[in-house]
């Protein structure tokens, strides 16, 4: 049930954030943004996917940590994807590092408990 529930707010943000950007869209504008786009960080992304692939897949560990009856499993999976995820927020969020390092670790976590908890998924690297 989760899975459809995350699928469905994801898809009604994507709808929210696609309706405000059809209704401020300014061609000429977004031309001369275009232009000014900085690719370095576009070109560093997929090394930086394929980097956090390559651990998840080659570092294998975990440890339990239960809260109320509850297990958090602490690995690669979690470790590796706050990082990850932190370092891409920062690079595209363009915002203070301690709001990336929240987000990150909030939605890491979330992901490691609802997987490990709700639908006894093994995660990557456990």
């Amino acid at each position: 049930m989760l899975p459809i529930i995350f699928s469905i707010s994801i898809l009604l943000m994507l709808l929210l954030v696609f309706k405000k950007g059809i209704k401020n869209l300014k061609l000429k504008k977004e031309i001369f943004l275009l232009k000014s786009i900085s690719y370095i960080k576009n070109l560093i992304s997929p090394i930086i996917l394929f980097l956090y692939i390559f651990l998840l897949t080659n570092i294998t560990f975990s440890y339990d940590l239960r809260i109320f009856n509850l297990s958090l499993n602490v690995g690669p999976f979690l470790i590796f994807t706050f990082i990850f995820t932190t370092l891409l927020l920062f690079i595209y969020w363009k915002t203070k590092i301690i709001n990336c390092i929240i987000t990150s670790l909030v939605w890491s976590m979330f992901l490691s408990f609802s997987f490990t908890n709700f639908f006894n998924i093994p995660l990557p690297g456990s």
